[in-house]
């Protein structure tokens, strides 16, 4: 994500764990959000998306790991 007005590149990664992620801008903002997820929007509901995006069920006591990274540098 660059920002020529800022002076600033961001860039973002994550595990292959939280391969699926949304972004949320909303018109106008000078803002968005980024939030790293484990299945794509839609998964627990539709079949089509849960086969694209498998989305794990984790069972009592399991755990799922990630991890996001955000870093900046100047342009």
């Amino acid at each position: 994500i660059e920002t020529p007005s800022a002076g600033l590149a961001i860039t973002i990664s994550a595990s292959e764990s939280l391969r699926c992620p949304v972004v949320w801008a909303p018109a106008g903002a000078d803002f968005l959000c980024v939030e790293p997820q484990s299945h794509a929007a839609g998964a627990p509901s539709e079949t089509v998306v849960r086969t694209a995006s498998p989305l794990r069920r984790l069972q009592p006591g399991e755990t799922l790991e990630g991890w996001m990274r955000v870093s900046a540098a100047a342009l």
